[in-house]
């Protein structure tokens, strides 16, 4: 029985792991509201696309880009971040309205459906390069230092 149990184990492993976005796939063109309400469009002009899985992941992308000047990465770079496990009203009266103060917009992904493909892990934010919609490489970073200079070497 527990050797039917870990078969069963990998190939639910290996099924989860195929829905995640890898290099050398295309991207699906999607549009999510910003904290502000605004279309954040992900298209083929998009270069960059900075995702948040958590809170902690969301710090990292926030120290980041708040050492770049404003509208700096506007044309290359979109974040956005998976809110979807948050409380509504965290989300609503605390969260949301701390993130209107940000000098770039944030792609909220409120139920988790239009990231869920997008690779990443808890506590880290995960930036994906792109050429067209296609995925060209795929990093992670736990330190906002290491994600500026990933950023500012691609501008």
């Amino acid at each position: 029985m527990k050797h039917w149990i870990a078969v069963f184990c990998l190939v639910v492993a290996n099924f989860v792991q195929a829905d995640t976005y890898r290099e050398g796939d295309v991207l699906i063109p999607t549009v999510i509201d910003d904290q502000f309400g605004n279309e954040l469009v992900i298209d083929e002009k998009t270069h960059m696309l900075l995702f948040s899985r958590d809170m902690e992941g969301g710090k990292v992308v926030q120290q980041a880009l708040e050492k770049f000047p404003q509208g700096e990465l506007t044309n290359r770079v979109v974040y956005v971040a998976d809110i979807h496990q948050m409380p509504l009203l965290v989300a609503k009266f605390v969260a949301i309205p701390k993130m209107q103060d940000f000098d770039f917009s944030v792609g909220l992904d409120r139920a988790g459906e239009k990231t869920a493909a997008l690779p990443g892990e808890a506590e880290k934010a995960t930036l994906i390069l792109l050429d067209g919609l296609t995925v060209k490489q795929v990093k992670l970073f736990d330190k906002p230092e290491l994600l500026v200079k990933a950023l500012a070497t691609r501008l």
